[in-house]
């Protein structure tokens, strides 16, 4: 899941907006861990998140690069013999 980003869209930060009571990404990846093993986030190197139980967090190497380093970043930590990749942004 890719959570970077500038927010600008949202006023705060994309990680951190409630979501009936939790912060929308953990609600995400709660909702996404239930059919789907890892659970890779992509953040900012300097962001903040929220706890996330379970949830492997990989932080852009190269930040301001844009969502396909951070697509990279995650990519890279995908552990051997996993099949398939669902890559999404946190707010969709």
């Amino acid at each position: 899941m890719l959570a970077g980003g500038e927010s600008r869209r949202m006023g705060v930060p994309k990680a951190l907006i409630d979501w009936r009571g939790e912060p929308l990404l953990a609600h995400v990846c709660r909702v996404v861990g239930e059919v789907a093993d890892p659970v890779i986030v992509v953040a900012a190197a300097e962001q903040q998140l929220p706890p996330l139980p379970g949830v492997l967090v990989a932080r852009d190497r190269s930040p301001g690069q844009g969502p396909l380093e951070a697509l990279a970043a995650g990519l890279a930590m995908v552990p051997p013999g996993i099949p398939a990749v669902l890559v999404c942004p946190v707010d969709v």
